[in-house]
């Protein structure tokens, strides 16, 4: 299944729609990166995968849903 297809299967669900969506794939043309952070990809990671980049994204949405739970 295409990655947009899960993403706005994800997206459309009440009980996933507010889960941070990471994209993970070694396609990386620039236009299907734009288009899936275009509607609504957190982030998008190609193979190999960058582990700091990884962690420090993790560490982000981490803090942004910590910062808001406390707002």
């Amino acid at each position: 299944m295409p990655g947009e297809v899960v993403l706005r299967r994800h997206q459309t669900n009440p009980r996933t729609a507010e889960i941070p969506v990471v994209i993970l794939s070694a396609d990386a043309r620039a236009g299907l990166i734009q288009r899936l952070l275009e509607q609504g990809a957190r982030a998008f990671l190609t193979k190999p995968l960058d582990v700091k980049e990884f962690l420090e994204l993790l560490d982000a949405v981490a803090a942004e849903r910590a910062q808001a739970a406390a707002g």
